[in-house]
């Protein structure tokens, strides 16, 4: 029991810095990205 609540905690945190991370990854790289256009 304790290995699966670990295991679905563990899955569940790892989406939420999946999602986290992928948004501040685009925040941080659309205006580079639109720099890099303009320019």
């Amino acid at each position: 029991l304790t290995a699966t609540l670990v295991g679905s905690v563990g899955a569940v945190l790892l989406a939420v810095i999946a999602d986290r991370g992928f948004v501040l990854l685009q925040g941080a790289l659309t205006p580079w990205a639109r720099r890099r256009t303009e320019g």
